[in-house]
């Protein structure tokens, strides 16, 4: 069938098939629109590397960071890539990273925030040691699941952030009622085995004495106690 019944026959332009046909050899993907690719394949992976790399050592690049060295990468190598980005602001545009986010299955998400001295302890040789220790001991005491606890601990302040609400558009100041401006943290700790046994959660608050009506209405089983932060310590962990 020649180009001119087939164009006719489906309904697709003759020049296209024809710029299909002379890029038939290329690799996929190839450019058939009117816009070119700003990198080369090769460094749109480097760059996706890159954001990966950064994310997992804990220091990930914001959507602006990525339009700067995408700008900066392109203006080193002005010889070979030929860009369209603002020199003013000196960044990739923003139609640029929406479509390198979608191209390699990104999403922009909220950091949970974490400590250095989190970070420093989280390496192979010490995750190492921490599970060739706990293999021992469970090889000499052969400890049963239903024995094996993890124990979480979560502040819960006693005022909550309000939500956001409908008001009258040019109020200079909107407030929503609340026990008080500012709240106390009040630590729950909980503990489950690892056949999925509970125990009853401890509740510790910001006070020198421990009344039962702190607790009441607590789920069964839920014990109280007391400290001057509200923190939980060594003693109360014991207990």
């Amino acid at each position: 069938m020649s180009l001119r019944a087939a164009s006719k026959q489906f309904g697709v332009p003759r020049a296209t098939m024809q710029k299909r046909l002379k890029f038939s050899h290329l690799p996929e993907p190839y450019n058939l629109g009117r816009f070119e690719r700003t990198f080369t394949i090769e460094v749109d992976n480097q760059l996706k590397q890159r954001v990966a790399e950064m994310e997992g050592t804990f220091y990930g690049m914001s959507t602006a960071d990525l339009r700067r060295i995408a700008y900066d990468f392109a203006e080193i190598n002005r010889t070979n890539v030929n860009h369209s980005f603002n020199r003013r602001q000196r960044m990739a545009g923003k139609d640029w990273m929406m479509n390198f986010i979608k191209r390699h299955h990104l999403a922009v998400r909220i950091p949970q925030s974490t400590s250095m001295n989190r970070v420093l302890a989280f390496e192979r040789e010490k995750v190492d040691r921490f599970v060739s220790l706990l293999k021992s001991i469970h090889d000499q005491e052969y400890t049963e699941p239903r024995h094996i606890f993890n124990l979480e601990e979560s502040g819960v302040t006693s005022v909550p952030e309000p939500g956001k609400i409908l008001a009258i558009k040019g109020r200079k100041q909107v407030g929503r009622i609340a026990s008080g401006e500012k709240g106390r943290t009040v630590t729950i700790v909980a503990a489950v085995s690892a056949t999925g046994q509970f125990v009853p959660p401890a509740m510790i608050f910001p006070r020198k004495r421990m009344k039962d009506r702190l607790i009441y209405d607590a789920f069964s089983g839920t014990v109280g106690y007391c400290s001057g932060n509200g923190w939980i310590d060594s003693t109360l962990f014991c207990q």
